[in-house]
């Protein structure tokens, strides 16, 4: 159950039309000994069909046959077949790495970066299309720890030293980074993890150890989290 415990009445939501379009208020339905939940009743299909207009438009229609027409060439068959026969449809390094350089290449490997860095700059139905073209033919996605998880983070607090440096790399796929967060004593509670960082003045030394660090054997570069 999700809600609210409360001691008034159960209520529900029901849709009303306002002045602006629908509208909400709350409505009474009944009392459960001892508590009471706030439920949420669902809109319909017909209903949400008239809240929201959920049809393509013409423009996203193109994007989307741009979309397939270039994964039936650029997601070639023998990568299909080699990810559907292989127990966990995993690819080798140089598959992955080849994958992204193509959607690096068509502008198309970090739709979460701003366009400045070589970001998609993709609309959130154009990432909804994206991602529904690429499930059609069991395309990967990229390698999160790059692209999605690293370079956000020299985006916002590295210098620009270290953004020359790094951002053209992890988008090329140049390089590939893992992720240093777990370690033998600190699974899911990172708050209780014990590595150190000492800072040196012109670097930081880090001494402790990382585990369950997901495909480090192909990375060459790692990112932590650590105590300073």
């Amino acid at each position: 159950l999700a809600g609210i415990l409360s001691s008034r009445a159960v209520q529900r939501h029901v849709p009303v039309t306002g002045g602006r379009g629908p509208a909400w208020h709350r409505q009474p339905i009944g009392r459960f000994p001892g508590c009471n939940y706030l439920v949420n009743s669902l809109p319909t299909v017909n209903s949400l069909e008239r809240l929201v207009d959920i049809t393509f438009e013409e423009k996203d229609r193109e994007f989307q046959a741009e979309v397939r027409a270039w994964l039936d060439e650029a997601w070639p068959q023998p990568l299909r077949d080699k990810q559907s026969k292989s127990a966990l449809g995993k690819l080798s390094k140089e598959d992955r790495v080849a994958w992204q350089q193509r959607l690096a290449e068509k502008g198309w490997a970090a739709r979460n970066w701003p366009a400045q860095y070589g970001g998609a700059g993709f609309t959130p139905t154009q990432n909804y299309i994206f991602d529904l073209e690429s499930a059609r033919v069991g395309a990967p996605g990229v390698v999160p720890f790059g692209i999605t998880m690293v370079a956000p983070v020299i985006m916002k607090f590295g210098t620009e030293e270290q953004k020359e440096r790094f951002l053209p790399d992890i988008l090329a796929t140049n390089v590939w980074w893992c992720q240093g967060y777990s370690e033998p004593g600190s699974g899911s509670d990172l708050a209780s993890l014990s590595t150190r960082a000492e800072d040196k003045g012109d670097h930081y030394l880090v001494n402790g150890v990382k585990t369950w660090t997901t495909m480090a054997q192909y990375a060459d570069w790692i990112f932590c989290l650590v105590r300073t």
